[in-house]
């Protein structure tokens, strides 16, 4: 799955992330890199649903999360009480993360997977 592989790199001078995939540079509409602000990798529960591989992604309770921002990442968690509430992240020691101002991208991976920094 080498062309599906996605890597973000960080560029000090304008303090974002930007996205790479497959080893390209991944482009918005409009031919710029996709870059954000602040990532967040959510690690969630999946289960396959039938042979089309469609996905059923329990989105609602908690987890673990990384944060990434100004070109650090730290381990976290995220809540979500309810399908109709919002999905909160804290660092490790309960302090509820302050994003950048800017996009942020949330990446939800399956929970049997890891990150490579």
């Amino acid at each position: 799955f080498r062309d599906y592989v996605v890597e973000w790199n960080y560029n000090s001078s304008t303090n974002l992330y930007y996205k790479n995939l497959g080893g390209q540079k991944q482009l918005d509409d409009s031919g710029e890199n996709i870059s954000a602000s602040n990532l967040i990798f959510q690690s969630v529960q999946t289960e396959i649903l039938d042979e089309a591989l469609r996905l059923r992604i329990k989105l609602s309770g908690e987890g673990e999360a990384t944060i990434c921002l100004d070109g650090f990442c730290q381990s976290g968690f995220w809540k979500k009480n309810s399908a109709t509430d919002r999905t909160i992240f804290y660092y490790e020691d309960g302090r509820e993360v302050e994003f950048n101002r800017g996009k942020t991208w949330v990446h939800l991976l399956d929970d049997n997977y890891s990150l490579t920094f």
